[in-house]
């Protein structure tokens, strides 16, 4: 994997007042080797030497439309000096040649981030002198080229005692993927396939929403730059032990490099994220795809599946949105029936008392929602489905939406018998069926009380999330699914 980076976390800007900017075309006519000088009022002297690069440094005119710029070779020596004052901070602004084969700079005190959705190399420190040695690799840039270069076009100097000097607060963080979740779904619509990494010990998950050229093969190199990686829908989780909560950040730059080996994939990426920290991750291993029709999610086959349901909780989110939820799990896979209701029971009846009830998209009261495939309205109505599981058990594998159908219930010898009858969007039909011997005078929100560890809903990190949380693997009853 290449050398890993810093990104600036703070916002790039040359319209701040007291800070010293510098353009090299200021101080050159012509193309110079090894160029040197010091700034008008005598302040800075900007040097460039070979070093152990193959080639001097030069000063470029730009021709056809390129800037002129400063070019260091790799291996080659940039110095900086100041006369009185102690430099806080320096921000390089990469020419047009500078983005094709854009190297790391090593300082010799202080830190050095790079934005490249802003084509600018920043250093921080406390000095009147600093020198850079040019990287070998072209890390950041866009050309197939691996020599490195360091090309700028202009500078800006942040002294002590100027305003708004920029900082470097990231850290680089390396993910260790242990589970890699390749996502098509939207392929054939926006052209974009998501890839999600998990790192369990760490708690963190990194999402990136790539447009590859084929959905079989994702092999590339994946940047805002080439507008390959789409920032607006990749994003990094972090979970929190001490709050025993989950923060999802946003992403305001990145690359990703993925190798598809039959079979096996190759992801070397990074992510800068909102926290300001740099996620960077070199996995290589086996992958899971999650398969949906991408209009109906249901699957391609009409199936009829018996099910006995082992486990049924129930979860009220009445006061906020006149439902109850109920959870069945079973060997096979699980059922997710949401019921519309204007009244919670009484506390000595049947949660769900004797009759029959509707599956349908109505919305009415005493019914369970059901919809053609995943078009729900409000984000608090998840239409009714079932969930597959692998032969092994262990994972999800697809989902089928309910579109009619009712739930029976009936009671004998104090023991209610509950039956699910459903058809799907592709006419899979489902039959479901549980027996529950209920304590009266539980009631609802004992129920709660009893099933909040078996009925709640959790990422795979372990953290509770609600029950519409989208676009990554859930996990309720000991068993995994995903809601899109």
């Amino acid at each position: 994997m290449k050398k890993m980076y810093l990104l600036l976390a703070a916002m790039f800007s040359l319209s701040l007042s007291a800070q010293t900017t510098i353009n090299p075309s200021d101080y050159f006519s012509a193309k110079t080797e090894n160029p040197s000088f010091t700034t008008k009022d005598g302040e800075f002297t900007i040097s460039a030497a070979k070093g152990d690069a193959s080639n001097v440094p030069v000063f470029n005119l730009g021709y056809n439309g390129a800037d002129n710029d400063i070019r260091v070779y790799a291996g080659g020596l940039l110095t900086i000096t100041s006369k009185t004052k102690k430099m806080k901070a320096i921000q390089f602004l990469m020419s047009s040649k500078g983005l094709e084969q854009w190297a790391d700079v090593t300082p010799s005190g202080g830190q050095v981030a790079v934005n490249v959705a802003n084509a600018v190399t920043t250093w921080t420190g406390d000095t009147s002198y600093v020198h850079f040695n040019v990287g070998a690799s072209n890390v950041h840039g866009t050309s197939t080229k691996t020599a490195g270069q360091f090309d700028f076009k202009q500078l800006v100097i942040y002294s002590e005692g100027d305003g708004d000097i920029p900082e470097i607060k990231a850290d680089t963080i390396t993910v260790n993927a242990d589970t890699v979740v390749i996502d098509p779904e939207y392929f054939e619509e926006y052209g974009d396939i998501t890839i999600g990494l998990y790192d369990m010990t760490k708690g963190i998950i990194l999402g990136f929403d790539i447009l590859p050229a084929s959905a079989e093969n994702l092999a590339g190199t994946y940047t805002p730059a080439n507008e390959k990686l789409d920032l607006e829908y990749s994003y990094v989780v972090v979970y929190d032990s001490e709050t025993d909560d989950d923060t999802e950040l946003s992403v305001t730059d990145g690359k990703v490099t993925i190798t598809d080996n039959n079979g096996t994939i190759t992801v070397v990426g990074e992510l800068l994220a909102g926290d300001g920290n740099l996620y960077t991750v070199n996995y290589t291993g086996s992958y899971g795809v999650i398969v949906d029709d991408p209009y109906g999610y249901e699957p391609d086959d009409v199936v009829t599946i018996n099910e006995n349901f082992a486990t049924f909780e129930i979860d009220s989110n009445y006061i906020d949105y006149g439902t109850l939820d109920y959870y069945f799990n079973g060997e096979k896979g699980f059922a997710y029936l949401e019921f519309n209701t204007t009244t919670l029971p009484a506390d000595n009846n049947m949660p769900l008392p004797v009759g029959t009830y509707k599956i349908d998209d109505s919305g009415s009261a005493n019914t369970f929602s059901a919809s053609a495939g995943y078009n729900s309205a409000y984000e608090a109505d998840v239409p009714s489905f079932y969930g597959v599981y692998t032969d092994d058990g262990e994972s999800y594998e697809d989902t089928y939406y309910f579109v009619d159908g009712t739930v029976t219930v009936t009671k004998k010898d104090g023991v209610y018998t509950i039956v699910v009858n459903a058809t799907s969007f592709k006419g899979s039909t489902f039959i479901g069926t549980f027996t529950y011997e209920y304590e009266e005078g539980t009631g609802v929100e004992d129920l709660d009380a009893k099933t909040v560890n078996n009925g709640k809903v959790y990422n795979v990190l372990g953290v509770e999330v609600d029950k519409n949380h989208r676009g990554a693997i859930l996990i309720q009853n000991g068993r995994k699914f995903m809601l899109r």
